[in-house]
């Protein structure tokens, strides 16, 4: 370790701190950094990782992924509140020039490393990894360090050390075999102390005991077992006659049993009894309460009968006011309904004199609509007419066109005929050319499939050869990457005049420790050369082979290839020839071409026969068209103003019809216009009449329902007073019923009373006290019954004194201890001198490195 200590750090804007110094002793010893969570313990660690490295490990994984840094370091680094980019540390070491890291200064690694290495030990090439192993240890992953125990911590310390590495090393080198041996005898002896230190351990405790009992027993007053078990009974009876108890069972029960369960009786009866006397204690005030509930309970209470007179009298007022509203509102409903009968009559009339009005003018308007329907509908059967004409003409030409169609139908299928059969020849020529590649690449495969067959099978056993010597492979890199590792990290710090391992702190001959450090780091290179050479060698073989294979199985692939195309071939063509015979209706024997060939011609001359007579049709055909399209767009228009006018006629003598039913149904004695106009006027005057009284009436409706609902409001008032009033009666009875329970709860009857209160007081008291009298006599019994096992204890204890060490022993219990003792100390010394003498690593006369040594010392100061 080097000699230069921590001796000031100052922290500005870092984590959770904000300006921050603190001054160290820069001297040897141990620094305790104490608090509770959240106060900044991890920061202040991160902040030195940090100054000296400019990482903090513990954040690494959340902050980088794949060696990218994907959360800048103001964004977790930064004190939340201050400017960003604006932390730093600065740690001052002895007397050196101080390392201060910021988001804008970093220190050189090379003032680090000088700062932290030894003169003489080798340079620190990867400071982090130096700082992990050397100086940090970090919080458990599962948790903190120093809740563990001395175990568990010196398991935790000896990754970063590099104990468990050099361990690995030491049992390689040492070998299973030894170790194993050395193991099983220091076992065997271990076991032998063991049982000895048992049988001291079991015979110190049976002459304690024997002691202890020999001074306990005293006499038992000449009572046996029989006669503590019957005092025991009767005892039992009493407890049960005080404390009003039914009979238990005590079949099965021991002496003990049954003074135990008795001593419970009688402790919960004397607590029953004394809780009988505290709640009969608190009964006094029962009957205060009682009797002050039950003043409220009678009917005839004076605020019950006052309620109830007044309630009466708002009732009988209540009747009067409802009386009046109903005659009030019963003559303004007679009213309205006056008036609602002229109103009724006035729209009668009025809507007779409209439907007068539109009758006369309907009638006018029926008259012109039908002459112009008599029109319209001469000129519809004249377009009719040439309609006809016109079809005839067009459905004539219709026909020859379908007859041309059907013919060139028909040709067009004497066509397809005709190149299906062309198509025929050509596939069976295709079908056959292919079946003469196919043969030739059958006989190629069959020359080259023995050759193939005995390459696949030589690379085959050298894949599995060259991956077995790749598992060696990295299996002796890892090895000699872990010793290596782990050698180079302790020979790191050892120079070449060292005498003291640096981790057990064991002694060697100078030059001797770097020595032993660089031959471990080299043992494993040798190994690792000769695997990697023959590994070359089998990929040479490997890839020629796989070559020749990649050259021959094109043509081991080519015949499978070309025979679905071969196949796909002849299907085709004889599907094509199944085809065009159905097609032709043709027999097996038949030329499908020559046939094909003669229908194709006499279809073209049938054809161009109709066509001929098509074109001589065509200009009357077309004039018939044109005169068809003027008359259907004719004959529409004329059927359109038709409909229109038919409709416009209905809807006319319709409204004239429905005007005269209800000019009949409403049963006017008079039709004209003038006579209803006077009617009207004299009805109007009749409504405003009866409109003036009625608004009267509703002004004494009002006036009745306002005194209505004052008075209701009233009635409702006291009707809440006699509930409430009713109420507090209840609420009284039920409490003064609650106040009875209570007292029956206490063991007394009838109502609350004060003489019934003092006689249960005396019963109780005269129950507790003969209970503490019992309790006394048990007590004795229990004394009696105490001596009695001890006894049996005595000689259970002298059985097993016996049967250990004899009669002599039992005589004389200190000499057998001594005896015992002296077989101990030989055991000791033998197994001590035997693991003094366990051989060394590779006999050279001392151990290269124990680990057990450093866990030994580390666990006696844990």
């Amino acid at each position: 370790m080097s000699d230069v200590y921590l001796s000031s750090i100052e922290i500005q804007n870092f984590r959770t701190f904000g300006d921050f110094r603190v001054a160290l002793p820069a001297t040897p010893g141990l620094l305790l950094l104490t608090g509770t969570n959240g106060l900044g313990k991890s920061s202040f660690f991160d902040g030195i990782e940090w100054a000296l490295t400019g990482i903090i490990r513990r954040f690494t994984p959340y902050v980088s992924r794949s060696g990218k840094i994907v959360i800048p370091d103001a964004d977790y680094l930064t004190r939340n509140g201050a400017e960003r980019d604006s932390h730093s540390v600065t740690l001052q070491f002895s007397e050196d020039e101080p390392v201060r890291r910021s988001a804008k200064e970093i220190p050189s690694a090379t003032l680090v490393s000088s700062l932290l290495s030894k003169p003489g030990r080798g340079q620190i090439t990867d400071l982090g990894t130096h700082l992990a192993m050397t100086h940090f240890l970090g919080q458990a992953e599962r948790q903190r360090f120093t809740s563990r125990e001395a175990d568990d911590q010196w398991a935790a310390l000896k990754g970063p050390s590099g104990v468990d590495r050099l361990e690995l090393i030491r049992t390689r080198l040492r070998g299973r075999p030894t170790t194993l041996a050395f193991g099983n005898r220091i076992k065997s002896e271990q076991a032998a102390i063991a049982a000895i230190e048992k049988d001291i351990a079991d015979w110190q405790g049976w002459q304690a005991r024997l002691d202890r009992l020999r001074l306990a027993v005293r006499a038992s007053g000449g009572l046996s077992e029989e006669e503590v078990r019957s005092r025991a009974a009767a005892l039992e009876a009493e407890i049960h006659r005080i404390a009003a108890l039914g009979p238990v069972s005590s079949l099965g029960e021991s002496g003990s049993q049954l003074l135990a369960r008795l001593a419970g009786l009688l402790e919960s009866s004397q607590a029953q009894a004394q809780d009988r006397l505290t709640k009969l204690a608190s009964a006094e005030d029962l009957i205060g309460r009682y009797e002050a509930q039950a003043a409220f309970t009678p009917d005839d209470h004076p605020s019950l009968v006052r309620a109830r007179q007044q309630l009466a009298a708002a009732r009988t007022s209540n009747i009067d006011a409802q009386q009046r509203l109903a005659t009030a509102s019963e003559a303004a409903t007679a009213q309205a309904g006056i008036v609602a009968i002229i109103d009724a009559d006035i729209a009668r009339l009025e809507a007779n004199r409209a439907d007068l009005a539109r009758r006369d003018g309907l009638l006018l308007q029926i008259t012109t609509a039908r002459s112009e329907l008599d029109v319209q509908n001469a000129a519809l059967v004249e377009q009719r007419r040439q309609l006809g004409e016109a079809d005839a003409i067009v459905a004539a030409h219709a026909t020859a066109a379908a007859e041309a169609a059907r013919l060139l139908a028909i040709a067009t299928k004497a066509r397809t005929d005709l190149d299906t059969s062309t198509r025929l020849v050509e596939l069976a020529a295709d079908a056959a050319a292919k079946d003469v590649v196919l043969s030739a690449a059958v006989a190629a495969a069959a020359e080259v499939r023995s050759e193939y067959d005995t390459s696949v099978q030589q690379r085959d056993t050298l894949m599995a050869a060259l991956q077995a010597l790749r598992r060696d492979l990295a299996e002796a890199e890892r090895h000699a990457s872990a010793i290596a590792a782990a050698v180079a990290s302790v020979a790191s710090h050892i120079h070449e005049d060292d005498d003291t391992c640096p981790v057990c702190q064991s002694h060697f001959p100078p030059g001797q420790l770097r020595l032993l450090a660089n031959e471990a780091a080299r043992s494993g290179n040798a190994r690792v050369a000769s695997i990697a050479e023959r590994v070359e060698s089998l990929s040479s073989e490997a890839a020629a082979l796989s070559g020749r294979i990649a050259d021959l199985a094109p043509i081991l692939a080519q015949p499978g290839k070309l025979e679905p195309e071969a196949q796909q071939a002849r299907q085709r063509a004889v599907a094509l020839g199944d085809t065009l015979r159905q097609a032709l209706n043709a027999g097996e024997a038949d030329d499908l071409a020559a046939l094909a060939s003669a229908r194709h011609s006499a279809a073209q001359f049938e054809l161009r026969s109709a066509q001929v007579g098509l074109a001589e049709q065509q200009p009357v055909a077309l004039a018939a068209e044109q005169q068809r399209s003027t008359a259907s767009g004719e004959i529409e228009r004329l059927a359109s103003r038709i409909a229109a006018a038919e409709t416009r006629l209905a809807s006319f003598q319709a409204e004239e019809r429905d005007c005269g039913e209800r000019i009949a149904a409403r049963g006017l004695t008079t039709s004209a216009l003038d006579e209803l106009g006077t009617l009207l006027a004299t009805r109007r005057n009749e409504l405003q009449q009866a409109r003036d009284k009625m608004d009267e009436l509703d002004g004494l409706s009002a006036t009745a329902r306002a005194d209505s609902s004052s008075l209701q409001e009233q009635l409702g008032t006291r009707e809440g007073e006699l509930a409430a009033a009713e109420l507090a009666q209840r609420n009284a009875l039920a409490a003064a019923q609650q106040l009875a329970m209570q007292w029956t709860a206490f063991g007394l009857t009838g109502v609350p009373d004060r003489a019934k209160l003092e006689s249960g007081r005396n019963e109780a008291r005269s129950a507790s006290t003969e209970l503490t009298l019992l309790d006394e006599r048990l007590k004795e019994l229990t004394a009696v019954n105490q001596d009695l096992l001890l006894e049996e204890e005595l000689a259970v204890v002298k059985d097993q004194m016996r049967a250990a060490g004899g009669e002599q022993a039992l005589a004389d219990p200190g000499a057998h201890l001594q005896e015992l003792q002296k077989r101990l100390t030989p055991a000791r010394e033998g197994h001590r001198s035997f693991t003094e003498q366990e051989p060394t690593i590779g006999g050279r006369g001392a151990a290269f490195f124990d680990p057990r040594h450093c866990e030994r010392r580390y666990q006696s100061t844990a």
